[in-house]
């Protein structure tokens, strides 16, 4: 058996250590949440509904981006940047307000893109329900 060279196992141990104290880390953090393991934001019912908001909207913003031109770009593209600030503020765990801030910012911009476009089934309100009832 091959013998390692002096210090390499004063660094494994300290290694091995350091390793330990984050997995400890991560295991008092997870019991610290809870109930709420993801350390999502939860509404009255429990559930979470910002990633779920986030999700149609950026999808609406996909579909929009085929038939957008002109002055739709403008909105569309000021959407977008909130879609992308509100996933930002969601995962760096800022106040519900701000995010949900964000998002109606982002709602009423792909909203004006829709107007634009002609397409009122692109509505957000409608396009949102339509793809809950689906």
């Amino acid at each position: 058996m091959r013998r390692l060279p002096t210090g390499v196992h004063e660094t494994l141990r300290w290694s091995a250590l350091a390793l330990a104290v984050a997995i400890l880390a991560l295991s008092v953090r997870s019991v610290l949440r809870g109930a709420n393991p993801a350390g999502q934001r939860r509404n009255t019912l429990g559930h979470s509904t910002v990633p779920a908001r986030i999700a149609g909207l950026t999808a609406l913003a996909v579909e929009l981006s085929a038939l957008a031109g002109g002055p739709g770009n403008a909105p569309l593209t000021r959407g977008i940047g909130k879609l992308q600030a509100a996933r930002t503020a969601l995962h760096d765990e800022l106040p519900d307000r701000h995010v949900h801030t964000l998002l109606n910012d982002a709602e009423d911009e792909l909203d004006a893109t829709a107007r634009l476009v002609g397409i009122n089934g692109y509505r957000p309100d409608v396009y949102l329900r339509s793809r809950i009832a689906a």
